[in-house]
């Protein structure tokens, strides 16, 4: 990044977190800091998926942003994210520490949580306690959905 006063060199793990940081800077009123500020956030998956949701009320929570920011953000960066969103991976049953007892139901139930923005340890407790709770034979969608609320309770 370079201003008047200071060139500043900002790395990234992932080249995918360099084209979020892109595309964040682009936004009139996001300059490099807030960007590096929103990244630090969560993963570029997580920020991808509540800035997609038009989630206000998420982006709000970082220092720096207020209601106007986070309307700005989500109002220019909605729809961007295609070439971002294809080159997340579904790690599947590649994923070490869960039990796969029922591989389809539940790998599925993992996926699509984590696709939604969950960290993995988090998801990894609820497809626990789905295990426990769920017969195995339910539709995916009933097992969706009690995942989902057991990670928003």
């Amino acid at each position: 990044a370079v201003r008047e006063d200071a060139i500043t060199l900002y790395g990234f793990l992932e080249p995918e977190e360099r084209e979020l940081f892109i595309k964040l800077i682009a936004v009139s009123g996001v300059g490099a800091k807030l960007a590096i500020t929103i990244l630090s956030g969560g993963s570029w998956q997580e920020i991808i998926t509540f800035l997609s949701a038009g989630d206000v009320d998420r982006l709000k929570k970082v220092p720096g942003i207020g209601v106007k920011t986070a309307k700005r953000l989500v109002m220019e960066l909605q729809g961007k994210f295609d070439s971002l969103i294809s080159k997340q991976e579904v790690t599947g049953s590649a994923r070490a520490g869960v039990p796969h007892a029922q591989p389809s139901l539940f790998d599925d139930v993992w996926s699509v949580l984590t696709n939604l923005g969950y960290k993995e340890k988090e998801v990894d407790s609820v497809i626990a306690r789905l295990k426990t709770e769920l017969k195995g034979d339910e539709p995916i969608e009933t097992a969706i959905k009690k995942g989902l609320s057991l990670l928003v309770a």
